[in-house]
């Protein structure tokens, strides 16, 4: 996903990649959710993003995607990447 090239005024190749090695190295793995009739998303092929996020109680929902930015479910942050590295700053 990175290595899509509307992303290249944002980072080189070489550091996409380095980013994909660090997240790895903290990742945790985590299992496909069930499928969910409870779909608060407009985009049914992101509503698997929700589920994932509720099933492991993420802590924020990362994603520039607008339908999902939009979600409104209790417990679930969804932020946008840029403010979530804000947050991250602050």
């Amino acid at each position: 996903m990175l290595l899509r090239p509307k992303f290249r005024s944002y980072l080189s190749t070489t550091d996409a990649r380095r980013f994909v090695v660090l997240v790895r190295q903290i990742a945790e793995l985590a299992a496909d959710p069930p499928s969910d009739d409870d779909n608060p998303v407009c985009d049914p092929g992101d509503a698997f993003l929700v589920a994932l996020a509720r099933d492991t109680n993420a802590d924020v929902l990362v994603s520039g995607d607008s339908d999902l930015v939009a979600v409104s479910e209790p417990g679930l942050v969804v932020m946008t990447p840029s403010s979530f590295l804000a947050a991250l700053n602050s």
